[in-house]
């Protein structure tokens, strides 16, 4: 015999099932998207790829002197406030047009921008997206190294940057999108946009017998004080 305080399930209105159906299946997506994320910290090495992504850096990473990190198109990198990404070796972050690699701050903080330093000339940043850098605020020497270059900063380092956008970024010296020391780098095809710097080059500033060849690149709305 039913139990006779049990509701039949064909009598539950199926809107109210569905939408138990879709809760429990965003729930399921949702734990599993968190189960995915990959925390960082210190020295990295080898190949970031896509099923690891998005890839959560909660301390100071850096590639060191001779050794090369990889990004997988299509990978998002986030950062918790300030902290840097440093490069001594070799990156290679090579996006696709339809699957860019991200580099944004986590829950809508700001982060310590990549820093590149004597880094090998075979490193390229490619359909990349890098957003919301920041250096250097507060008191000090606009002409400070470590003030400079919100989004990207290069010191001796001749790399490649193409296809990307550089936004958002912001430095108390110099380079609020990019700072370029002792460096020539090659950057084409790319948006530099709403940068934000509180001394000199709102966009891209060039330091210290720095050159830097541009070629079909977009500078939009960007702010030196």
């Amino acid at each position: 015999m039913l139990n006779s305080n049990l509701t039949p399930l064909w009598f539950i209105p199926s809107n109210f099932i569905t939408t138990i159906f879709l809760t429990v299946l965003f729930s399921i997506f949702f734990a599993s998207y968190l189960s995915a994320q990959t925390e960082v910290s210190g020295e990295v090495e080898g190949e970031w790829t896509l099923e690891e992504s998005p890839y959560l850096v909660i301390g100071e990473i850096e590639v060191p002197n001779r050794e090369t990190l990889t990004i997988e198109a299509g990978v998002e990198v986030l950062f918790v406030e300030d902290v840097p990404f440093i490069v001594f070796g070799q990156l290679v972050a090579r996006g696709t047009e339809e699957d860019s690699i991200i580099f944004v701050p986590n829950d809508n903080n700001n982060w310590g921008g990549l820093r590149f330093y004597s880094s090998d000339d075979d490193t390229r940043l490619s359909y990349c997206v890098i957003e919301s850098g920041r250096r250097g605020w507060g008191d000090g020497e606009p002409n400070n190294m470590d003030r400079s270059g919100g989004n990207i900063f290069l010191l001796n380092s001749d790399i490649l940057i193409e296809h990307s956008r550089i936004s958002f970024g912001s430095a108390g010296g110099f380079g609020g999108g990019i700072g370029v020391w002792r460096s020539q780098p090659v950057i084409r095809d790319c948006i530099i946009s709403e940068n934000e710097s509180g001394s000199q080059g709102g966009g891209v500033n060039l330091s210290d017998e720095a050159s830097a060849t541009f070629q079909q690149c977009q500078f939009i709305e960007n702010i030196a004080h």
